[in-house]
């Protein structure tokens, strides 16, 4: 069983929203997703770092981040599992 962290959560987030096109490529900045995410840029870093890793996502020259489009289409058929649900704060139980 895999422990759903932050950077978990948005890794397979971002997955799901790029193998349904949800996310515009403009989109894909740091900046932007923490924006989106509404989290701070390092557990962003980390995902977006983990994607490139996995091939999902690639950096060009000028360090702007693309979307594997062959590699997103492998991502389409396991993008009819349900979207991951969000971490939970333990501290809202006490």
């Amino acid at each position: 069983m895999q422990i759903l962290t932050l950077t978990n959560y948005i890794k397979a987030d971002l997955i799901s929203r790029l193998s349904r096109a949800e996310l515009p490529p403009e989109s894909l900045t740091l900046a932007a997703l923490s924006d989106h995410y509404q989290v701070s840029v390092t557990p962003i870093y980390h995902a977006i770092n983990e994607l490139i890793e996995a091939g999902y996502l690639y950096r060009e020259k000028n360090r702007r981040l693309c979307v594997n489009e062959s590699k997103i289409g492998d991502a389409q058929s396991a993008a009819l599992s349900p979207q991951p649900a969000p971490p939970e704060d333990h501290f809202k139980r006490i």
